[in-house]
């Protein structure tokens, strides 16, 4: 091991050691002293283990014993096993808060306990809720900091969301359909089949045969070549390999975005040996599709994609579901259709899981509705927190009394706006309950009553058991008001993994009891899992498609649930709110 790597290390085992004493209230003066020795072992132009040999190190001041013990143990262990044992006691990913400038151990011991935030996606998601806004220490100028450093930190990330891949994907194939000699830009691979996190964007650029060569060979800056080669689109990085497989009648430019995932360009030439439905139908994958494609002869011939799915004996299958196991849909020998019309955005007829400024939202309950009508919805169910959640301004009971009477002035002024027109829009109103820890929802009976529906949902003491965590939401699941489970598993994408719980006992509590599921659309959620879906109808249980919205624009993000269900198979029946607004009514009033 080089000096620079052995001297890095034992830097940063002390700075992590030194985070750790201070988060568990450890004497101050041992953990200033580690914060010193690390300085010290950071100034280092001598690797720390001829320094320790030659006895150096033993008397350099700010050295003491402690500090001498961790690193020769680190020097013959490779690990210091104080470090170890107090990291254990704190989430795995807590250390990411520490590359955000200005939060030290204080303000991070505050997050964590405060509000259970314990990695940079919970930290940006409760940004995005506004939640440091009222909490100790922080305020609007630290959140809007904080947000601005998370940025800087995603750039080196490896995966990402679908919406950042999304927006990059599209901004490429926008430029690349200018360049000389592209006919054609299709996204394949991940993003084609809608995969909430994204490792590779990657795009398929069919030539237009009688400038091919001008486009591979072109010395001009509107070149395909130079496009890549010389970094000209701020959306590639500069390190960029081009592979080129002439006998294939295909090349290959694979590079990375800024964001940190990479990116892959199939160019697509008149030499190639299979059509361009073919390729098309391949590089969307998976590896399952694939394979079947590349034996095929037939298939590398196909003019349409739907004549290769036939050429490997399947019925087309929608992108968004080739994720699904091949087998399910290999009986038909090729001859079958999808049973079902898959739910589309136009279906959905309004929207419900939305906050305003009367909690932590960012707009107002009529920029809110507003909003709703120009997405052309019929309805929206407003449901900010409720009074446990300190952390997001939950309502108590005579906010809850002074919003009813807000919503009851709004439904008139709408119902006078929409007259004569034959679109009537209506808010509903709601709340998103805290799962207490015993099952119990945040209000008495006789506040619950009054809301037009209830969103049941856990915002705090994750890490129980699974069969407490399955106890818990079964028992919310079982309160009369309840008409949704919402974000039912906690997880956030790229940052928190969901809690555990037995899914079968609560999808069998919420069918035998007539409760919904969300699917909570938040990019940072898509929770349920598409994966859990089918499992979920089949129980006959209406799946919420909601954006959980903190602002105008986050309404818009209902259309990635409408994405997640798609990709589980969900067709518009499944879908609560695809209801008319009479229908939603009378729906809502069933209990």
């Amino acid at each position: 091991m080089n000096r620079e790597k052995m001297n890095s290390e034992i830097v940063s085992i002390l700075r992590n050691l030194a985070f750790f004493l201070e988060l568990s209230g450890a004497n101050p003066f041992k953990t200033k002293a580690i914060v010193n020795g690390a300085q010290i072992v950071r100034g280092f132009d001598i690797d720390v283990k001829e320094l320790l040999d030659s006895g150096e190190l033993q008397k350099t001041k700010g050295i003491g014993k402690g500090i001498l013990a961790i690193i020769e143990e680190y020097l013959v262990e490779g690990k210091s096993s104080e470090l170890e044992a107090l990291a254990a006691a704190f989430p795995e990913n807590l250390l990411e808060l520490r590359d955000i400038p200005g939060l030290g151990p204080k303000k991070i011991k505050a997050l964590y306990k405060d509000l259970e935030i314990a990695s940079l996606a919970e930290l940006e998601y409760a940004c995005n809720e506004n939640r440091l806004l009222d909490l100790k220490g922080f305020g609007k100028k630290s959140q809007d900091k904080i947000v601005a450093a998370i940025d800087e930190l995603k750039l080196n990330r490896g995966k990402v969301l679908l919406p950042i891949a999304e927006h990059v994907g599209n901004s490429l194939t926008k430029k690349l359909i200018k360049l000389k000699g592209v006919k054609d830009v299709t996204v394949v691979g991940e993003l084609r089949r809608l995969a909430e996190v994204i490792s590779s964007l990657d795009l398929l650029i069919e030539l237009d045969l009688l400038t091919e060569r001008e486009a591979l060979t072109d010395k001009s800056d509107k070149s395909l070549v130079k496009f890549f080669e010389k970094n000209e689109v701020k959306e590639l990085a500069t390190e960029l390999e081009t592979e080129k497989e002439t006998e294939k009648g295909k090349w290959t430019f694979i590079g990375e975005h800024e964001e940190g995932f990479k990116v892959r360009a199939y160019v697509m030439g008149k030499n190639s040996k299979a059509s361009f439905s073919a390729l098309l139908a391949e590089l969307t994958g998976p590896d399952t599709i694939a394979k079947k494609i590349q034996s095929s002869e037939a298939a590398g011939k196909a003019k349409t994609e739907e004549a290769v799915f036939k050429s490997i004996k399947l019925p087309w299958i929608p992108p968004e579901l080739r994720d699904s196991r091949v087998d399910s849909w290999s009986e038909s020998g090729g001859k079958g259709k999808l049973a079902l019309k898959l739910v589309e955005p136009e279906d959905i007829r309004g929207v419900f899981h939305l906050h305003t400024t009367a909690s932590d939202g960012a707009n107002s309950l009529k920029e809110m509705a507003d909003k709703c009508q120009e997405l052309g919805f019929s309805y929206m169910g407003v449901s900010d927190h409720s009074q446990t959640a300190f952390y997001a301004s939950g309502l108590k009971a005579d906010a809850v009394k002074k919003q009813r009477e807000e919503i009851d002035k709004l439904n008139v002024y709408y119902e006078e706006f929409c007259k004569g027109s034959s679109k009537n829009f209506k808010i509903f109103h709601g709340i998103e309950s805290d799962i207490l820890p015993d099952g119990k929802l945040d209000y008495p009976d006789k506040v619950l009553k009054e809301f037009d529906f209830v969103i049941a949902s856990i915002h705090s003491q994750f890490r129980m058991s699974s069969s407490d965590m399955t106890e818990r939401i079964c028992a919310a699941l079982k309160n009369p008001y309840t008409t949704w489970l919402g974000h039912p598993t906690g997880r956030l994408l790229l940052g928190r993994k969901g809690y555990e719980f037995d899914f079968e006992a609560v999808f069998a509590t919420a069918s035998d009891y007539g409760k919904g599921i969300e699917l909570n659309s938040n990019p940072y959620r898509l929770d349920l899992d598409w994966r859990l879906l089918q499992t979920a109808v089949r129980k006959k249980i209406p799946i919420g498609i909601f954006p959980d919205a903190h602002s105008v624009r986050g309404l818009e993000d209902y259309r990635y649930g409408v994405m997640m269900a798609r990709k589980g198979g969900l067709a518009a029946k499944h879908v609560s709110n695809t209801r008319t607004l009479p229908e939603m009514e009378k729906w809502l009033k069933r209990k």
